[in-house]
């Protein structure tokens, strides 16, 4: 195992890295760039959902679109070009599940 100070120093090389990638899913972007980065959960769904990076599963965020612009089709599909109105921070939500996936240790 690799010495605390290593470990610590490659956590922070990733998160740095994937939080730039995670923050470029903004307001104004659509679906289909969304669904390059993050999966949707399941559940019941409406104009929010919460989406799962890819890369770790365990961070989320939430996103709205506008629903008005879907011209009867599926909003949420991976070609949809409706926009994203609002997209909360990245959230780490399984922080066992974080750990156990080696990112800091």
């Amino acid at each position: 195992m690799p010495p605390p100070e290593i470990s610590t120093a490659i956590a922070s090389a990733w998160m740095e890295q994937h939080i730039r990638e995670m923050e470029s899913i903004k307001p104004g972007s659509s679906v289909a760039e969304l669904q390059k980065l993050f999966v949707s959960e399941d559940g019941l769904f409406s104009n929010t959902r919460i989406f799962k990076y890819r890369q770790c599963p365990e961070i989320k965020i939430q996103v709205t679109i506008d629903e008005k612009n879907g011209n009867g089709r599926d909003m949420w599909s991976s070609d949809s070009q409706v926009k994203i109105q609002k997209v909360s921070l990245p959230y780490l939500s399984d922080f066992v599940g974080f750990l156990q996936r080696g990112l800091l240790n």
